[in-house]
């Protein structure tokens, strides 16, 4: 999950009111905290000119923020190392993204689509035919 940081700035001065941080996750973007006040002001507190948010460039760290914990590198790696091994659910084949490696996809569609194995066994039939008049 990443930390994503955006600055509190006005309209008018260019004032920073106050940082908004938020983690990035399965979820999408979830605010965690705001810092410059519980609620994030309406107005700047120096000229009264309207605010937005300005993503930030630096590091939430670097800006002196206080980021929640939200586990540590080590954790995050095995946690994408654990989600990157797949394995085949029949024959337990590694695997990248679908359920079953191709021999097993292949042999579970023959053994459940009923036109998957005629077509296949008409292959087959005319495959003997011309093998037989290649030889005879």
């Amino acid at each position: 999950m990443d930390v994503w940081v955006s600055e509190i700035k006005c309209l008018l001065c260019g004032h920073v009111a106050g940082y908004s941080v938020a983690q990035r996750g399965a979820a999408g973007l979830s605010p965690v905290m705001v810092q410059g006040g519980a609620v994030p002001p309406q107005r700047c507190p120096r000229c009264g000119g309207r605010l937005y948010l300005d993503p930030a460039t630096e590091h939430p760290r670097e800006l002196g923020l206080a980021v929640p914990n939200l586990g540590t590198r080590a954790e995050h790696e095995q946690a994408a190392e654990a989600s990157a091994e797949r394995h085949c659910i029949s024959c337990g084949a590694p695997v990248q993204r679908a359920e079953r490696c191709r021999r097993c996809y292949l042999r579970h569609r023959y053994a459940t689509n009923p036109d998957v194995r005629a077509k296949q066994l008409s292959l087959q039939a005319e495959w003997r035919k011309r093998q037989a008049a290649a030889q005879g």
